[in-house]
């Protein structure tokens, strides 16, 4: 007689616990973003700004971001490089004509920074 045949179990893989991810709120809204909505295409970005500060930093002051919104200005961050170094450019804006960011220049240059300068984007 033969030996009896045992029978083999496949072997399971322990399964893997998946951890969400903890939402992130945004800094300036407070909000936490909805990842399920789907990502829209972002515009390109064109006109009259005037630029009120620049930074080779991660991101700009959140304290300066606030500063210009309570002063009832829009702003951008703009990436640009310059020799060969990342800059994020803060410009308010933007403006149509150069004479809508010309018209704006004074109480910016008051409220928010006294260097700033109209920047074009083409």
């Amino acid at each position: 007689m033969h030996a009896p045949i045992e029978k083999t179990h496949p072997i399971q893989q322990p399964t893997q616990r998946v951890k969400k991810p903890i939402p992130v709120k945004d800094v300036f809204t407070g909000s936490v973003p909805n990842y399920n909505k789907p990502v829209s295409k972002i515009p390109s970005i064109s006109g009259y700004f005037i630029q009120v500060g620049a930074t080779a930093k991660s991101f700009p002051d959140k304290n300066f971001l606030t500063k210009i919104k309570r002063a009832g200005f829009d702003y951008i961050v703009h990436g640009v490089t310059v020799k060969g170094k990342h800059i994020k450019k803060v410009l308010v804006g933007p403006y149509s004509t150069r004479d809508g960011a010309q018209n704006a220049l004074g109480s910016v240059k008051a409220n928010i920074n006294p260097s700033a300068y109209i920047y074009r984007i083409k």
